[in-house]
């Protein structure tokens, strides 16, 4: 069964944009200034240019296979089985890296409104929290969309 086709290019392009400005746009000015100072606008900019000379080939090669997979499915025809496995390995890694580095974030900003959140069971239930709504929320939605199918 061949996957559909049901994000369009403008619609992933605007997914990828969202992405990328909702999950720095609080995080990663501060550090710029902190690190670079007065040049972190031109580091943000080269952070850019940097960014689409990964971004425009994976866009390409996407494009070229119609089963779903993404970068595992790619490493994986080009370089075999081995390659596949580490690159699906350590994007796994990333994506969970990634939520943990927001929700880092926003426990960081919050303890200025609710300084218990600093450390400890406090900071604990609310990492737990904070994973387990989104992740009910989506366990729901998933299950009723199933209940629809059928």
């Amino acid at each position: 069964m061949e996957a559909q086709r049901v994000i369009g290019p403008w619609t992933m392009t605007s997914l990828v944009v969202k992405s990328i400005i909702g999950s720095a746009i609080f995080g990663v000015p501060s550090e710029a200034i902190r690190l670079v100072g007065r040049r972190s606008p031109t580091a943000m900019v080269i952070a850019a240019v940097l960014m689409g000379i990964i971004i425009l080939p994976s866009a390409e090669v996407a494009s070229r296979f119609s089963r779903a997979g993404g970068l595992y499915l790619y490493a994986r025809t080009t370089f075999g089985r081995f390659v596949g496995l580490q690159v699906g390995w350590f994007w796994l890694l990333a994506i969970a890296g990634g939520g943990a580095a927001g929700i880092n974030l926003f426990l960081n900003y919050s303890v200025a409104f609710h300084p218990a959140v600093n450390s400890g069971w406090p900071r604990f239930f609310a990492i737990f929290l904070l994973v387990l709504v989104p992740a009910t929320a989506n366990y729901v939605g998933v299950r009723c969309s199933s209940r629809d199918l059928i």
